[in-house]
């Protein structure tokens, strides 16, 4: 999947492709969310703080699967 660099502290990257949202962590670990509307994806992309979106909005709703390192 397609990542783009987002301005987070704990965030590197984001990608979205039918309905799953892939996450690439500065550390390197990748995580997919399943089920994740595209609107919500874009909304997180252009939050004031892409983690906080991150955290209220996604972490806590959708199943995180680990993808290993990016």
């Amino acid at each position: 999947m397609n990542r783009v660099k987002v301005e987070s502290q704990a965030i590197a990257s984001a990608g979205w492709e039918n309905g799953t949202l892939e996450l690439e962590m500065h550390n390197g670990n990748v995580y997919s969310y399943a089920g994740v509307p595209e609107q919500t994806y874009r909304a997180m992309l252009t939050a004031a703080s892409v983690g906080k979106y991150y955290h209220a909005n996604i972490k806590r709703y959708y199943i995180e699967t680990p993808l290993g390192k990016g």
